[in-house]
């Protein structure tokens, strides 16, 4: 854990480049580098893992995917003094932990917090999971009863687990840094989805529903309104109106929600049909294609207009542009 005065860091860990022979010992290095001396083996012959962590002042934040694996901690082995307690998330898989003469077993969508300085023991298949590190300090005065809560599995379908993952997803899965007061916020609210999950106090829930929650909220509604542009850009119809009562909320927050981040629905709109026209235009399979099909298969129904808009985003006309990635098949798109 990041001490008070550190800045927002991001750190990426794989051992997709090394030798299989080494993945496993450089996995152990790095795990004992993070949280202390841990026994580890691999289940299977082979063996990979990936992570990508975030760390900031009173929170880690690790988007694993591993193969299986079998990770314990005796009595005998020093933990990481800085890191008290680990939120586990399962997004695919299975992960079965012992601690404290308590099992959980997890599989998608749940999650379990565990102590980090006690014995323990997981075993887990291949799976994704996001790995919440966290304070004692900063999550026993919100919790009812934080010793309760350890190893108690959180379902899936609770609402506070599901807005934890989805606002996870959206402000912690990017390349952009994040500033210190972004970062101050996004703990906060973090710790309040927590909270929420394990059994918040009365006054600690009441700070959560002013707090976290809403903030969560928003970033939901966001990512869902996102989806539904990727999946519908398509439709010439469909309009920041059809958007807002598909996704059951006024007109005026939605645009709110998309100005707040400095954007429009329709800009937005326009520029998931123009990556989606660009992409066509390089595509070699659809080389015999007019870029006027081309346009109207991705949402536009005016040929002069899908020119102005792909310009205004490409810089260039669509014409121009197809024959660039022809010419260059190394354009970013």
């Amino acid at each position: 854990m990041a001490p008070a005065d550190e800045a927002f860091r991001q750190i990426r860990f794989s051992t997709g480049e090394l030798p299989p022979g080494r993945r496993l010992d450089a996995f152990r290095e790095m795990l004992t580098r993070a949280t202390g001396n841990l026994d580890v083996k691999a289940t299977r012959d082979w063996f990979d893992f990936g992570a990508n962590t975030f760390v900031m002042p009173g929170l880690g934040i690790a988007h694993i995917a591993s193969d299986a694996v079998r990770i314990a901690r005796t009595r005998e082995m020093d933990a990481d003094g800085a890191r008290d307690l680990v939120l586990v998330v399962v997004h695919e898989g299975t992960a079965t932990a012992t601690q404290r003469g308590r099992e959980v077993i997890v599989q998608e969508g749940g999650a379990f917090l565990a102590s980090s300085h006690d014995t323990f023991f997981m075993e887990r298949t291949a799976a994704r999971l996001t790995n919440y590190s966290l304070l004692r300090s900063d999550l026993a005065p919100a919790i009812a009863s934080l010793d309760d809560a350890l190893l108690c599995p959180i379902p899936s379908d609770a609402e506070a687990m599901r807005l934890l993952t989805g606002y996870t997803d959206l402000v912690f899965k990017g390349e952009a840094p994040i500033s210190a007061e972004s970062s101050r916020l996004a703990v906060s609210h973090v710790h309040d989805l927590i909270a929420l999950a394990l059994g918040a106090t009365r006054d600690a829930a009441e700070i959560a529903k002013a707090r976290g929650l809403p903030a969560a909220r928003q970033a939901d509604l966001y990512a869902r309104a996102l989806r539904l542009i990727a999946l519908r850009s398509d439709e010439p119809d469909l309009a920041p109106a059809e958007m807002a009562q598909q996704l059951k909320v006024s007109l005026r927050l939605l645009q709110k929600l998309f100005a707040e981040r400095g954007e429009t629905i329709m800009n937005r709109l326009w520029e998931e049909r123009v990556n989606r026209a660009a992409r066509l235009l390089a595509a070699p399979e659809t080389a015999d294609r007019s870029i006027t099909d081309i346009a109207f298969s991705c949402g536009f129904n005016d040929s002069a207009h899908f020119s102005r808009v792909f310009a205004a985003h490409k810089g260039t006309a669509p014409s121009r542009w197809r024959k660039q990635v022809h010419d260059q098949p190394a354009l970013n798109i």
